[in-house]
């Protein structure tokens, strides 16, 4: 939400030149400003609507090709000149002349004032780390933008050598841009000639100058700008609601306030500060001593059910415990996921999930389960979940990480290991007719038998 808002007002400094504050909305609206803003408003929204309706990768540069068209149309229609344009401010521009890159090159080395660069060592010390630190957060919002796990190593070293690469060209330092990702996403281009079709516009400004870029329109780029800031904002406000916390939602705007009023770094440093709070809260009000019911076994086995065994290659059994929180979300997400997906390259039937030693879970471990529910409905695994305490059960069904009616919920161990192998069981002794196409019993075929070894248990 925060990266969307900062789109937001960099749309509107694009269009118009000022930043989008509440002092500078009455500038906003005087002489030709309203109609700059309002066309990039008018494209952003065209391209909000398009990539909602049409699933392909020419939506989105076609509806901007259509906008650019039709703003150099109306200019040839009215007979205004491109000067009287780029007084007003349509225009991108003025650029400096010639080429823009001056690389590092041997002769320029004598020039280096090498002690300047030793008295600033501390601000390049902590430019290193905000470096870090902005790289950490953006593949986390990539993660959850994009539905899908990255390789946060291979993601250092990518950024890593970059720099180093830049370095030498005599750039900024930089990493991966989440607004530039999230518009390949969305257009389906999700290939490795994307990332060198970007470079090449880059290297041409370099090499030749920016003089091309003096005829590109300001609303356009903004309407750009304005497009991807608006679908972050809708998707971390809107959706949410219903699936967060009211708790988890208030940090959301309390954040993206303090983002709009004093900056990124401060406000997401107050964000983790409020969620550390609250989590520290919520465990100081957890019962620390969980009672054992009297004849249970110590490790929650159940030997009055011998011939079911948990750790057979069909049935897979893991058991939580303690505070799911965003410290655990990630590796809690890639355990289950190597039960799902074995070494071998199998597939367990059913993953037994046992909550009744969790204490709490955050919004970071209910996003991890849901991920490692997609992940066992694309290999055919089945989630059987037990345990699960009334706030737990209450929060994974309100963010649709578990269906109410499933059939997968179950108030203990063994109640789930006899659904679980009472429906193995009874596939063998059902006709080739009664089976599905992979050789699985049919859910109505095995649910009785199900349910009436279930009535069995105390």
């Amino acid at each position: 939400a925060g990266t969307g808002l900062l789109l937001v007002r960099g749309a509107v400094k694009v269009m118009t030149g000022a930043d989008l504050r509440f002092d500078r909305l009455g500038w906003l609206c005087q002489g030709d400003r309203p109609l700059q803003w309002l066309a990039g408003l008018a494209v952003a929204a065209m391209l909000l609507w398009a990539t909602q309706r049409f699933q392909h990768f020419l939506v989105l540069p076609g509806v901007l090709l259509f906008a650019t068209l039709l703003f150099y149309g109306a200019i040839w229609v009215y007979a205004i000149p491109l000067e009287v344009v780029r007084s007003e401010g349509w225009l991108l521009g003025p650029f400096p002349e010639g080429s823009l890159w001056h690389p590092l090159t041997w002769s320029s080395l004598h020039q280096v004032q090498w002690g300047a660069i030793a008295q600033s060592g501390s601000t390049l010390s902590l430019l290193v780390f905000v470096s870090l630190l902005s790289l950490v957060l953006t593949n986390g919002s990539l993660e959850l933008a994009l539905e899908k796990d990255l390789d946060l190593n291979r993601e250092l070293k990518a950024v890593g050598l970059a720099n180093m690469a830049a370095g030498l060209g005599s750039t900024m330092a930089g990493n991966q841009a989440l607004p530039s990702t999230l518009l390949v996403y969305r257009l389906g281009a999700i290939s490795r000639l994307t990332g060198l079709f970007k470079a090449l516009p880059c290297l041409a400004v370099l090499v030749l100058g920016p003089t091309f870029l003096n005829y590109f329109p300001k609303p356009i780029l903004g309407s750009l700008l304005l497009y991807l800031g608006l679908s972050l904002l809708w998707q971390w406000l809107v959706p949410v609601w219903v699936k967060l916390p009211k708790i988890d939602y208030g940090m959301i705007w309390v954040t993206l306030c303090l983002i709009n009023a004093v900056g990124f770094m401060a406000g997401i440093g107050v964000g983790f500060g409020l969620a550390a709070i609250a989590f520290l809260i919520q465990c100081s009000r957890v019962q620390t001593v969980m009672p054992v019911e009297a004849g249970a076994a110590p490790d929650g086995g159940t030997s009055e059910l011998p011939d079911c065994k948990p750790n057979s290659d069909a049935i897979a059994e893991v058991g939580l415990r303690g505070c799911l929180f965003f410290g655990t979300a990630k590796a809690l997400r890639q355990q289950l996921g190597d039960r799902i997906l074995r070494s071998d390259g199998t597939s367990p039937q059913y993953l037994l999930l046992d909550f009744s030693q969790v204490i709490s879970l955050d919004s970071s471990a209910v996003i991890s389960l849901d991920k490692v529910t997609r992940l066992a409905e694309k290999h055919d695994c089945t989630l059987v979940f037990c345990g699960l305490g009334e706030a737990i059960q209450q929060r994974l069904i309100s963010s649709q990480t578990i269906a109410p009616a499933s059939g997968s919920i179950f108030p203990s161990r063994d109640r789930a290991l006899v659904h679980c192998h009472a429906q193995l069981q009874s596939a063998p002794d059902l006709a080739s007719d009664l089976t599905d196409s992979g050789d699985r019993p049919r859910p109505e075929v095995v649910q009785k038998g199900a349910l009436e070894l279930s009535e069995l248990l105390p």
